[in-house]
């Protein structure tokens, strides 16, 4: 379900996500979870106590700190000014969305080990701009389509082909797309990228055993939990986008403190 089309409860909910997580998108799987009866309710539920805690933003500032970013070999190039801003205002959006998701979800699957998460809650982030319109696949141009199916191959597997969302968000700046795949895909080939999702893996895991002690003591649906495990621990899905995420965020802050 995309989110213009959600109304209601489901509405709502997204609406709630959004404000609990300071997020101005919520991604893919809580929409796909929202088209499956009562999945969507069930699982917010367990999981808005350990967002609402701030402990989710805590480790996700550790994840941050700790993950040595694999820095391309060349600068960045791209738009100046506002357009700039814009790119960098959408993956930092999708990033921490991502990475929000990755780790509350993690608790709910995963079992609660020592200590419930009591780090230090970091100051919120700044207010939003306004984004740009998600672009559907039928207004974007073959050549662009393209670039996006290119860089969308960075960190994918063959059993997860689907097209990661921020791609599609990035589908006017053509250029940048093409600027992205030719920074990041070298760094898998050379070992940098896979040593940061490793450390990206260990990171989450220990994170989410702490957090797992925050969350509802409702049950999640197995519906919801059959899609969210592998969503998870996939190293294909939305590990891979948050590593991407955390390399090209630390690249445009680059690009823009050289400018």
């Amino acid at each position: 379900m995309a989110e213009s089309e959600a109304t209601g409860e489901i509405g709502e909910i997204f609406a709630d996500i959004r404000e609990a997580m300071n997020i101005p998108l919520v991604t893919s799987i809580w929409r796909i979870l929202a088209g499956i009866d009562g999945a969507l309710a069930a699982t917010w539920h367990v999981a808005g106590p350990v967002i609402r805690s701030g402990q989710v933003d805590a480790s996700a500032a550790r994840l941050h700190d700790e993950v040595s970013w694999p820095e391309p070999a060349r600068a960045f190039s791209g738009p100046a000014g506002d357009d700039l801003e814009t790119i960098r205002a959408i993956v930092a959006a999708y990033t921490r969305s991502n990475t929000l998701t990755l780790l509350v979800l993690s608790a709910l699957i995963d079992d609660p080990v020592g200590e419930p998460s009591n780090l230090r809650v970091p100051a919120a982030p700044a207010a939003w701009p306004e984004l740009p319109a998600l672009q559907e696949h039928d207004r974007i141009d073959a050549r662009t389509w393209a670039l996006i199916e290119q860089v969308n191959r960075i960190g994918a597997t063959p059993d997860e082909p689907g097209v990661a969302t921020l791609w599609r968000h990035l589908a006017a700046w053509p250029d940048v797309l093409a600027t992205i795949s030719a920074g990041v895909a070298p760094l898998q080939t050379e070992g940098s990228y896979g040593v940061a999702l490793a450390t990206t893996q260990s990171i989450v895991a220990a994170e989410a055993g702490r957090l797992a002690h925050l969350r509802s003591a409702a049950a999640v649906p197995a519906a919801a939990r059959a899609r969210i495990e592998p969503y998870v621990r996939h190293p294909g899905l939305v590990q891979r986008m948050v590593v991407i995420g955390g390399i090209v965020t630390c690249w445009l802050e680059e690009a823009e403190s050289n400018r």
